[in-house]
């Protein structure tokens, strides 16, 4: 698959982003790159892999994510203007 300027602008109209022209050969770069990856990923035999020769990582040992508190839900709804007790209620911004 080629990843033309045309459509990343195209893609960029589609999620309501603006991009500075300056940042096409960037994001085309990242994007050719993703792609690639897949292309990659594509050609894998699912059936090939094993626990040898797939790198086994112990991801608390590579992440070190503070202990934090969380809010009780209840009180996180209470202090919301508009909420249904499950959900937030957010007024719609974008109109095409």
């Amino acid at each position: 698959m080629d990843i033309n300027f045309d459509t990343i602008k195209h893609l960029a109209n589609l999620s309501y982003l603006d991009i500075n022209p300056d940042e096409l050969s960037t994001i085309k770069k990242s994007l050719d790159s993703m792609i690639a990856m897949m292309d990659v990923l594509k050609n894998i035999n699912p059936n090939q892999l094993t626990s040898k020769n797939i790198p086994l990582t112990n991801i608390e040992n590579i992440v070190d994510d503070p202990k934090i508190e969380h809010l009780n839900t209840n009180s996180v709804f209470n202090n919301s203007i508009n909420n249904d007790q499950h959900f937030f209620k957010v007024p719609k911004i974008i109109s095409k």
